[in-house]
């Protein structure tokens, strides 16, 4: 019998040698939420716990409302050009802000309108004493009653500016502010009160039967006594810019830490942020809310624990700890320890930025931040080290050789950190390490550094006096550093060169698996790379990207903004032909490239959002 006619069939496949790196998948790393509550919460007010609105500055001339509702943030209202600095209600359906350029805004239930004041004074405080009773404060004597008629300016008989409000009724009205004022309103006349000379009144709150309350900046706190007088009830280690709450047993202020009042004694609150800025504090039956600083909001609801309802955290740093995991560190004093995966936190016990990080793949690693350097083994952070100023890069050969840099330069030899000599006042932002005795490290106003065994010595970078940003080398005749709006140079051993790149935005971070395979973050979300000839275009993250690692196990993690982390996986592209055919043909960069077509798949990446400058 004759064999049956089968067509001649060849598949072969080609492992394309090219880049370590040869895909990006972007995920969201972030044990605090995931909503994007932006900038300084500088006011917040809820009449539940599952009813609390906010007002957040991300940035010059621009105010958001934001409305939480027990699980989740969500923009109530978008920013229509002014900043705003407090918000207050009587119940979900009489809500408003205040703000810059005399703003007043109401909330009915469904909608948000603007009332009239007819005035250009910045408006700092709002407090609403009933339905439709508001009363709003702010800079060059402003004071404001509204009402269903619309909003009344009151002559306080000052041009002092005030910060701060409390009422129980509109015949009970005190307004605090600069100079030491603190004045009460009975519905017809003021009167001072009497106060120390050195104190700026940020807030104040009382109840409708009991004394009032006052926060100052120096940092006190005060009793109003029945109108007639101040006494000192305490003194903190820092200032505050807010007092509330929901007893006369039960009152919090907020500054750079939280206090609490229990009706007897004051005592500092311990939260999972020490150090945060707190702006605003608000307090109703058991539950409290306080915003600071990146969107934070800390709620405790039945005296439990302090935890974020939201934040937009920032991975600064990421440093390589096992084959194929990474610690992320950022925002907060936030890290987690990412297995590709999933991201399970870390507590730092330090609660300010950690601006960077380094791994030995082994199980060590050191973060710096703000005036912190942490060391990282056995599977936890280790005491931090304080006292050391503002630290923004760290490097290291071993686990027991590194060096920290930013307003000043720290040696790790052994277990021992030591302070080195720096030969300029310029800050710095990155550093290399060749070897124990051998690293560069780079800065603002065109700064690089060298260092000779156990001196720095200024380097000149073609003269460039634009922030050096980050630097990263394969061995000492093969550096790159990055710069503002996409610049990228090259030492080769003998000299710098500047070399071309795609991007216009700030490169925040290299690394390479070898000279001729090299990887840049960019402020936009970029990811640049370098093949020894030219740099293009990777791909494109969501959010600006801080930090770019390679895992020992091959692969690389990028950590960015809003909680981004990028997955950068080795797999070989493949090319197969079937039957002579097209069919099968998957996409290959080397392939691509000799067929005249776009060396990078299609982008689908969200639109990059808005990064601040280093």
């Amino acid at each position: 019998m004759a064999a049956p006619n089968v067509a001649a069939q060849l598949t072969l496949t080609v492992l394309d040698a090219g880049p370590a790196i040869r895909s990006w998948v972007a995920s969201r790393a972030g044990m605090l939420g995931d909503t994007l509550v932006r900038g300084t919460v500088y006011g917040v007010w809820a009449n539940t716990a599952s009813n609390v609105f906010a007002v957040a500055s991300p940035g010059t001339d621009i105010g958001e409302i934001w409305r939480y509702d027990g699980t989740r943030w969500a923009l109530a209202r978008a920013s229509s050009g002014v900043v705003l600095y407090d918000i207050g209600g009587s119940g979900p359906s009489d809500v408003y802000a205040v703000g810059a350029r005399g703003t007043v805004l109401r909330f009915d239930g469904s909608a948000w309108s603007t009332i009239t004041t007819g005035s250009t004074s910045t408006l700092r405080g709002v407090f609403v004493a009933g339905p439709r009773l508001a009363f709003a404060v702010g800079d060059s004597g402003a004071v404001f009653r509204i009402d269903a008629t619309g909003a009344t300016r009151l002559n306080a008989g000052t041009t002092a500016h005030f910060k701060s409000i409390w009422a129980s009724g509109a015949a009970n009205v005190y307004v605090g502010g600069d100079s030491s004022l603190v004045l009460r309103f009975d519905g017809t006349s003021w009167r001072r009160i009497v106060a120390p000379a050195t104190d700026f009144f940020n807030g104040l709150w009382g109840t409708a039967t009991g004394p009032v309350y006052a926060a100052s900046n120096n940092p006190r706190v005060y009793q109003v006594q029945t109108g007639t007088a101040v006494a000192q009830l305490g003194t903190f280690g820092t200032g505050f810019n807010d007092i509330a709450g929901s007893a006369a047993n039960d009152i919090y202020a907020v500054g750079f830490g939280i206090a609490r009042f229990d009706g007897t004694t004051w005592s500092t609150v311990t939260t999972p942020y020490p150090g945060v800025l707190f702006q605003s504090v608000t307090a109703v039956g058991d539950a409290v809310f306080v915003g600071g600083t990146d969107g934070l909001v800390l709620g405790r609801n039945g005296g439990g624990t302090w935890t974020p309802t939201n934040a937009r955290v920032s991975w600064f740093g990421a440093a390589p700890i096992g084959a194929s995991s990474a610690l992320l560190v950022g925002s907060f004093g936030s890290s987690c320890r990412w297995d590709g995966a999933t991201c399970t936190a870390v507590p730092t016990g330090v609660g300010r930025v950690l601006a960077g990080a380094w791994g030995d793949g082994a199980g060590n690693a050191i973060a710096v931040g703000d005036d912190v350097i942490l060391q990282y083994g056995a599977g936890a952070w280790r005491s931090p080290i304080r006292s050391v100023g503002t630290l923004l890069g760290v490097h290291g050969t071993s686990a027991s050789s590194a060096l920290a840099v930013g307003d000043r330069i720290f040696r790790l030899a052994g277990t021992s950190w030591t302070e080195m000599t720096k030969p300029t006042a310029n800050r710095l932002n990155a550093v290399w390490s060749a070897s124990p005795t051998h690293a560069r490290a780079v800065g603002a106003n065109g700064t690089l550094l060298r260092l000779e065994g156990t001196v720095w010595r200024t380097e000149s970078l073609l003269g460039r006096t634009e922030d050096l940003l980050t630097i990263w080398g394969a061995d000492s005749a093969n550096v790159f550093v990055g710069a503002r709006a996409g610049a990228i140079y090259r030492f080769d051993g003998t000299a710098w060169t500047a070399q071309a790149t795609t991007s216009q935005c700030n490169v925040w971070t290299l690394w390479g698996a070898s000279a001729t395979d090299v990887y840049a973050g960019t402020s936009c979300g970029e990811v640049l790379h370098y093949d020894g000839q030219a740099w293009t275009t990777q791909t494109r993250g969501p959010a600006g990207l801080w930090a770019i690692v390679g895992l020992p196990g091959g692969g690389a993690v990028g950590a960015g903004d809003n909680f981004l982390v990028l997955r950068g996986s080795p797999t070989a592209s493949v090319f197969t032909a079937t039957d002579g055919g097209t069919r099968g043909i998957r996409w290959s960069p080397r392939a691509a490239r000799s067929r005249g077509e776009a060396s990078a798949p299609p982008s689908h990446a969200p639109r990059s959002i808005a990064q601040p400058s280093r």
